[in-house]
């Protein structure tokens, strides 16, 4: 992302949402980063949901929970 990548998008967000009393959001990650330590940062900034590149579009509808 040309601003700021996703963790730093969704620690703004979950900061946002706790100031303004609101209930949260879910975010949902596709990355290519497979890490087990960007997975476990994804998780503490408050990524709900991860998905790593390449994947299906079945794999997406699933974790959007519309399959």
């Amino acid at each position: 992302m040309p601003i700021m990548d996703g963790l730093v998008s969704t620690s703004k967000i979950r900061e946002y949402e706790k100031e303004n009393k609101l209930t949260p959001s879910c975010i949902m990650a596709v990355t290519v980063v497979s890490s087990t330590g960007f997975q476990q940062q994804a998780s503490t900034v408050g990524i709900d949901k991860y998905l790593i590149k390449p994947t299906s579009l079945h794999e997406l509808k699933l974790l959007m929970n519309i399959a």
